[in-house]
């Protein structure tokens, strides 16, 4: 792997936070943070993977410093419910799901397949927004 590729990097923690080795999830998605200059996509695999890991604190402080870049620059909503999931906020993660669906999030279009959501799935609700969004994409 290229150690200077940052998708590579975030994909590889994604696949460790899945796995329950959040330790070395949590490096992995530092490193691609880093090189890519803290992009919304890295940031909030990170924050998800702080949540899931116990942290909930700095999983909250990256979900800040999205809601600031987001003043100056798009953030999906997709982004902050993939952080909410990390804790278990689902309620909150829900209503940024709606939200993605309004805006027509692209990033949006891996909810179905996003092993982030996996606690949504059995809520009703969920199968209205993975429609909602497969259907404004």
């Amino acid at each position: 792997m290229n150690p200077g590729y940052a998708t590579a990097r975030q994909w590889s923690g994604e696949f460790l936070s899945q796995k329950g080795e959040y330790e070395r999830a949590i490096t992995e998605l530092e490193r691609a943070r880093a090189l890519s200059g803290a992009d919304p996509g890295s940031t909030s695999a990170l924050g998800y993977a702080y949540g899931v890991a116990g942290e909930r604190e700095k999983a909250l402080r990256l979900l800040d410093e999205l809601n600031e870049r987001s003043k100056g620059h798009y953030v999906s909503p997709f982004n902050i419910a993939v952080v909410y999931m990390g804790p278990g906020e689902k309620e909150q993660a829900f209503e940024w799901l709606r939200k993605a669906c309004e805006e027509r999030a692209g990033d949006s279009g891996t909810v179905n397949r996003d092993p982030a959501f996996d606690g949504l799935r059995a809520d009703s609700r969920f199968a209205a927004l993975a429609q909602c969004i497969a259907g404004s994409l």
